[in-house]
């Protein structure tokens, strides 16, 4: 798999960062542990915690675990692992929820929005794309290609600011890449 990275230079200093990611393969994780060059937390769904290994990895790296059924209870989690985020940490969303399965870019959960809101951390909108031609969702058939990291310049925080428009205009700017992308595929 070659791997484009653009915009790396978004990334500045030690600064901690929210990152707001679509999710398209299992490949995706491969991709941001491998080029961001950041120490990264995962918010990640609970059922996570019980596959054998990778529950017991993902605890002791200090990930953050939601249930994704009880808002309320994802909140506390959130609030609680913010508490542990050093200098320099970067913590990743899938605001998506899961995987794309077709591709398309599902709507956003607020989490990462209120987390940003709440630690006044800037945020970092970053599209993958084609992961899921390298390797499709439930499927373990890798194929040989390309991908592209797009690394989006950081959205400063103020207190006043709503988690539901924020979301929105990352929402905005992570689809705005994809058709992008798509059209100048088209145009080759």
């Amino acid at each position: 798999m070659h791997v484009d990275v653009l915009g790396l230079e978004n990334l500045v200093g030690d600064q901690s960062y929210i990152l707001v990611v679509n999710h398209l393969s299992l490949v995706d994780i491969f991709v941001l542990y491998g080029f961001l060059r950041r120490d990264l937390k995962w918010v990640i769904k609970s059922e996570l915690k019980f596959v054998p290994f990778l529950g017991q990895a993902c605890m002791a790296m200090g990930n953050i675990f939601v249930d994704r059924k009880n808002t309320d209870r994802d909140v506390q989690a959130i609030s609680r692992a913010s508490a542990s985020i050093k200098q320099g940490d970067c913590v990743i969303f899938f605001p998506e929820g899961t995987r794309s399965r077709d591709a398309v870019l599902g709507p956003f959960k607020k989490g990462a929005f209120r987390m940003a809101k709440e630690h006044n951390l800037p945020l970092v909108p970053i599209t993958l794309h084609d992961t899921h031609l390298v390797l499709p969702s439930d499927s373990i058939n890798w194929r040989p290609g390309k991908v592209t990291m797009e690394i989006h310049r950081a959205i400063l925080i103020s207190t006043d600011v709503d988690p539901s428009q924020l979301s929105n205009r990352v929402r905005e700017i992570i689809a705005n890449s994809l058709e992008l992308m798509k059209e100048k595929q088209l145009n080759l």
